[in-house]
């Protein structure tokens, strides 16, 4: 149902196999996957018959069998309209998952959380709604308008958010307090400032790249300032250029831009690492 979010859980070697967290966004729920269930090679599917195509030959499709989903419709405690992001958060001790952060917009506009009991991968979790962070708004308190995507900063105990339709990236502590608000609900497009920023990722420095769909380009900024530390990226359709970019993350030393008004993934070096900048921004 049109899922928006992706969250992989990297456990210990000892625990097994990595877990896919997807905000399945208008079927109102989240689904866990093994992510060793994937099936790779697979590129497209014919909706008629149910088949993939992989080369010149069609194989059929086989959908893994999640390990575990809950949510359904509704703004009870539990419920969701349409899911964005899903945070886990380790018990204390580093091994297993004693929390979910699930983020939504539609209404409800909050960060639910959910205790997690029982073993996932052996498919007896069960998730028990514990509270909920943030209500709808754009005021300086915990108000958010689509909170699009959230990354936890374990170093700092914080969760950082974009507020997408607030033009803002809230940090919070994992009680929901409010550390502080960078950028504005009136949004902009100077450095420090913000229009829909849509995803984000944390870099191993404690600064955060943000992607903004609305001013197409990503922006890194220090997270206990607000302080832009640089500008990447034009609008445009050529190598370098972005259109309405939907998310970013890093792995091994890239970052990975969603390209999404241009149907592609662009890569940049990360910062410590020979930054250079997408077109002249």
């Amino acid at each position: 149902g049109k899922p928006t979010g992706l969250t992989v859980w990297n456990p210990t070697p000892t625990e097994g196999d990595e877990l896919i967290f997807v905000p399945d966004t208008h079927y109102f729920r989240v689904m866990v996957y093994k992510a060793s269930d994937a099936k790779p090679g697979v590129h497209s599917v014919r909706a008629s018959t149910g088949t993939a195509e992989v080369g010149s030959e069609s194989v059929g499709v086989e959908s893994p069998t999640p390990l575990a989903q809950f949510g359904e419709y509704g703004e009870g405690d539990g419920q969701f309209i349409y899911l964005t992001d899903v945070v886990v958060l380790p018990h204390q001790d580093g091994t297993g998952i004693g929390r979910l952060l699930v983020s939504e917009y539609g209404g409800n506009d909050r960060i639910s959380v959910f205790d997690v009991s029982g073993d996932i991968a052996a498919g007896t979790a069960t998730f028990t709604f514990a509270r909920a962070i943030g209500t709808f708004g754009s005021g300086e308190g915990v108000e958010f308008n689509r909170p699009q995507s959230m990354e936890y900063d374990a170093d700092r105990g914080w969760l950082v958010v974009a507020d997408a339709c607030n033009h803002r990236i809230g940090v919070l502590t994992l009680q929901g307090e409010l550390v502080r608000w960078i950028g504005t609900p009136a949004g902009g497009r100077g450095e420090g400032e913000f229009l829909y920023p849509y995803g984000l990722t944390l870099l191993p420095d404690g600064t955060a790249m943000i992607c903004e769909f609305g001013n197409n380009r990503v922006q890194r900024i220090d997270l206990n300032t607000g302080t832009s530390l640089g500008v990447y990226g034009v609008p445009g359709r050529n190598a370098g250029q972005l259109s309405t970019p939907w998310a970013v993350t890093l792995l091994d030393g890239r970052l990975y831009i969603l390209d999404s008004g241009n149907n592609r993934v662009q890569a940049i070096k990360a910062p410590g690492r020979g930054l250079f900048g997408l077109g002249a921004g």
